[in-house]
Parts: C-alpha cells; sequence; structure tokens
C-alpha cells in the first residue's frame, strides 16, 4: 500500500464501480423515445414531400413538443405551418417554438376550467354526487370543448340528468354536442330532453326533489337511481299514485326513497301483471327488453287480465322470434281494442310509432 494511497484491490474495486455505473448513467441521460400518433407522421412526411418548407422536418427534433399536445391541436399547427411556409426559415424551430406556446396555453386554461368546474360542483352540492362519474366527466369534457354557445350549468343539468340511466343521458350530451351550432341554450336543451326521456314517472321525481314555494318540501331527496328501477317496473299510473301519496305525506316521511321503493314493490306484488312482465323481461328470453314497462301495462289493462296474461304467454312463448317485443305488445292489443274496420291500419300505425319509441330509448 502506497502512503496516502489506496491498495491494489481497492482501486480495482472502484474501477469495477465506476465501469458499472457508466452505463446506468449513460442510460438515464439517453432521451426518451416518442412515439407520435400515425396522422401527425404521415402529415410530417406529407409536408415534406411537397417540398414546400424551407427545411425537411426532423421526427426526432419536433416528436417531442408535438406530443405534448392533444391531437387535434398538433394537426392544426402542422397545417398553420404549411400556410406559412414561404415566410418561415426554420420550419424545426417555428414547429417547436408554436408547439411549447400551445402547451403553456393548455396548461393555463385547464387550471381555469379546474376553478370553474369546481366552483360549479360546489353550486350544484349532492346533485353533483348524485350524476353517473362518466356522465359527469361527459358534462366537463362538452364544456372543455367549447362547441357550446354557453357552458352546461351543473347544478341545472344533474337533476335531470341522474334520472336517466347513464347510458340513456349519455346519448343526451351526445345529441347536444351534434346539434351544438343550433342550440342556443344548452342547459335549457338538455334539462327538457332528459326529462322526455325519462317520461312521466321520473320527471315527477324531479318535481318533487325541486323547492316549491309555498308547498311542503320532502324532508330528503329521492334518490332517483335507486327508485328508477321499482317504479319501472310497475304500471305507470300506479307509481305517479305512489308518488302523488308520497306528496301528501311529505311532512311525515324521513327517508323519501326507502318510502317509494317499498311502496313500489307493495304494487308489484299485488299485480299480477307486472310480476309476469317483470320475470319475462329479466327471463333472457327476449330478442331486447320490453320498452317502457310501465307504459306498457297501462296499455295491458285496456284488456281483460285473463287476456292480458295470455298475450304476455305467448310473447313468452315466441321468444326471440319476435324481433320487437314492445311493438308485437301495443299491436295485439291494439287489435284486441280497436273497431274492426280499419283496425288493420291502426295497428300498423302503432307498431311503427311503438318501434319509433323503442329505438329512442335505445
Amino acid at each position: 500500500k502506497a502512503e496516502g494511497g489506496t491498495t491494489s484491490a481497492e482501486a480495482d474495486d472502484a474501477k469495477a464501480t465506476d465501469s458499472a455505473a457508466a452505463p446506468a448513467a449513460a442510460a438515464a441521460e439517453a432521451p426518451k423515445k416518442v412515439k407520435l400518433k400515425r396522422k401527425l407522421v404521415d402529415r410530417i412526411k406529407e409536408l415534406n414531400a411537397d417540398g414546400g418548407l424551407a427545411a425537411q422536418l426532423r421526427l426526432g427534433t419536433v416528436a417531442g413538443p408535438l406530443a405534448a399536445l392533444e391531437e387535434s391541436f398538433a394537426l392544426s399547427l402542422l397545417d398553420s405551418l404549411a400556410e406559412e411556409a414561404t415566410v418561415v426559415p426554420d420550419p424545426n424551430a417555428w414547429l417547436c417554438a408554436a408547439a411549447r406556446r400551445e402547451k403553456a396555453w393548455a396548461a393555463k386554461a385547464d387550471e381555469e376550467w379546474k376553478v370553474w368546474e369546481e366552483w360549479e360542483a360546489e353550486r350544484a352540492g349532492e346533485l353533483a354526487k348524485l350524476l353517473d362519474e362518466d356522465v359527469l366527466e361527459r358534462v366537463k369534457r362538452v364544456n372543455r370543448s367549447e362547441v357550446l354557445v354557453a357552458p352546461l350549468k351543473l347544478a341545472a343539468v344533474a337533476g335531470p340528468l341522474a334520472l336517466l340511466e347513464p347510458e340513456v343521458a349519455l346519448s343526451v350530451l351526445g345529441e347536444l354536442e351534434e346539434q351544438a351550432a343550433e342550440v342556443e341554450q344548452p342547459s335549457g336543451w338538455v334539462i327538457g330532453m332528459a326529462c322526455r326521456r325519462a317520461g312521466k314517472v321520473m320527471s315527477r321525481v324531479d318535481q318533487l326533489n325541486r323547492f316549491k314555494p309555498g308547498k311542503m318540501d320532502l324532508l330528503g331527496r329521492i334518490v332517483a337511481s335507486r327508485v328508477r328501477g321499482p317504479l319501472g317496473a310497475i304500471a305507470e299510473s300506479a307509481a305517479l299514485r305512489v308518488l302523488g301519496r308520497l306528496e301528501e305525506k311529505a311532512a311525515e316521511v324521513e327517508d323519501p326513497t326507502s318510502w317509494v321503493i317499498a311502496a313500489a314493490e307493495q304494487e308489484l306484488n299485488s299485480s299480477p301483471l307486472a310480476l309476469q312482465l317483470k320475470q319475462l323481461s329479466e327471463g333472457n328470453c327476449l330478442a331486447k327488453p320490453v320498452h317502457q314497462p310501465g307504459r306498457v301495462l297501462d296499455m295491458l289493462a285496456q284488456v281483460d287480465e285473463k287476456e292480458a296474461k295470455w298475450i304476455l304467454g305467448s310473447l313468452k312463448r315466441s321468444g326471440k322470434k319476435i324481433r320487437n317485443p314492445t311493438g308485437w305488445l301495443r299491436a295485439e292489443v291494439a287489435r284486441r281494442t280497436q273497431p274492426a274496420a280499419g283496425a288493420g291500419a291502426e295497428v300498423e300505425k302503432e307498431e311503427e310509432a311503438s318501434a319509433a319509441a323503442a329505438a329512442e330509448g335505445e
């Protein structure tokens, strides 16, 4: 061992450590590979092939800044570069700078949207919590897309949207996006469409949940997602009677949701037709579920109960051979209740109307 030095073994260990650390350091310093979407790569190749740029775009240079943006924004920057090609001496530098500016603006806009969404959620209160998570996120995305003349007010649309099955609520928001250019009052449009899709019973639930000056309010909110199934399994007229009784007892019922579920179950168990239709719908023997069973039950009430049971039994026997069970049921009742003269035409109209209604609900 040399004085003040190290042993040869220690030196060898140090060299081994350095040589082992070198690859790790090199790997840490190596630039990360960035994958661009196919549309972006194709557009860059197209611009290079056109020959209109002062210099070829280098994927290794522009990939990182472009990948940090939404695809639509990145494509718009490439389009802008193509339009300004004659005045851009360094396309790579121009594109990188533009992408970084876009990213900074997007981050600022995102922060502003988050603050606004938090404020909206606070205003909506418990209504926001009643919405399915996917539906709530879709409301945010529709607002952020800025295709609407005014953003949706969560406090206004949450209640009506919560009346619907999540997939139906999402379809309403999808329709709004498609018709955005024609809709002058987006929140009002959603409220109206949601209530129409919900039907009389669930719209009545929404009315009972609202504050009514001069009237006794419910002691608690009716949770739409919990009562939708029980109320939908009984005749529409019976469901409306249940809600009517609840309104009369508003000051006495501490838990309106549980009360409605219990009352609806009682109505179901006292109706052989409702039980038969429920079992039929849940038995997976039909081509598709019966649409709006509450309305169908009121329709079946127009004929003798024995005959109504026979109609449901015939539907079960036919099973999946009947492609539109709801239309078929309407037609069978119409055939028995309408005068013989011109009945064929009326049944045909009824089938068309019910098929359209089923399609709208799906």
